[in-house]
């Protein structure tokens, strides 16, 4: 093992570096989470890639926030209702694994709530406009 003025052995770096491993890719779940909610909320229920994801949040996440923001009338109440579904699956998702390792609900939970929500009552009020 290394001591406190000794460089770090193989073993330590390669441990690190897993442990990195590991946070990057909850890192990635977490945003395609995000990335698949709001595709359905403008009506897009066709599935992108995770690097056009990406490049669309380097060079034009202004432009893509408010176009998640402003309900696009492209949706409709069956990708309304494949938002719910998704939605209602990772939240049973997230309270069986908060409540097995005994943590409190991730935020996540919180803004797929709002978003459904949200999208709800921007449905309703496209159609009694």
């Amino acid at each position: 093992m290394s001591g406190p003025d000794r460089q770090p052995t193989l073993l330590e770096d390669l441990e690190t570096l897993q442990r990195n491993l590991k946070e990057l890719e909850s890192v990635k779940s977490y945003v395609q989470v995000i990335h698949r909610a709001l595709s359905l909320r403008c009506g897009q229920s066709n599935d992108s890639s995770f690097l056009e994801l990406m490049q669309c949040w380097e060079h034009h996440s202004e432009a893509a926030i408010r176009q998640a923001q402003n309900f696009s009338s492209h949706a409709s109440v069956s990708d309304y209702g494949l938002l719910q579904t998704f939605v209602s699956r990772l939240i049973d998702k997230c309270a069986v694994a908060d409540h097995a390792l005994g943590q409190q609900p991730l935020h996540l939970v919180t803004f797929l709530q709002t978003l459904r929500d949200r999208t709800w009552a921007d449905i309703k009020s496209s159609l009694f406009v």
